[in-house]
């Protein structure tokens, strides 16, 4: 696949509306370490081409997005999936490290697809008992990660804002929803990790 020639105008159709994740250079021509990255550019786009749109964007001949993205050294590359930002690199990478990332997209994808199906598992859990999720995104976000990291590490989904003691048994009760949030969500509005809230009227 060749490498796209980006602009304001063509940006968001590219990139933030493209199917496949999008890596995007922004770079100079009077910037030596942009000059080294554009054949490094080529070459994964040629590579990757199953897997990754790869396009570059001249930051000298488009303001809009270089300005949205406050885009203050060259090169910096970037990785888009479903129009959010994956990676950010700025100044020269190494091959291998872009091919990293890249062979990481999969696992990333993952990932997001299973912290959102936590977080709407919980949302129903939330509804059916007449409490409701936080509405703070990026905590509810932030606490699935680390619920889905300790059932990884532990084989269970440890409340993280509660000390595990390594007794099994003991450590039965901080398994999210734990065995104190119903209680807690009544005497204070939410619960330890303020995952849940009492139901706004």
């Amino acid at each position: 696949m060749e490498v796209v020639i980006l602009s304001d105008k063509n940006f968001k159709q590219e990139v933030m509306e493209s199917k496949l994740p999008v890596l995007v250079d922004m770079y100079s021509e009077w910037c030596p370490p942009c000059q080294l990255m554009l054949p490094i550019v080529a070459e994964i786009a040629e590579k990757f081409s199953d897997k990754i749109k790869v396009g570059k964007l001249n930051v000298e001949e488009n303001e809009e997005i270089p300005a949205l993205y406050r885009v203050e050294a060259v090169p910096v590359l970037y990785i888009f999936k479903d129009g959010e930002i994956i990676h950010k690199m700025v100044g020269a990478v190494p091959i291998e490290i872009l091919e990293e990332k890249i062979k990481g997209l999969d696992s990333k994808i993952v990932e997001k697809k299973a912290v959102n199906d936590l977080i709407e598992e919980y949302r129903k859990y939330a509804a059916d008992n007449n409490f409701e999720l936080n509405s703070n995104k990026d905590l509810v976000e932030s606490l699935a990660k680390a619920l889905l990291t300790n059932e990884k590490k532990y084989g269970e989904r440890y409340c993280p804002c509660r000390k595990i003691s390594g007794n099994r048994e003991e450590d039965k009760k901080n398994i999210c929803p734990c065995a104190y949030h119903l209680q807690e969500i009544k005497e204070k509005g939410h619960c330890c990790c303020n995952l849940f809230i009492k139901k706004h009227d």
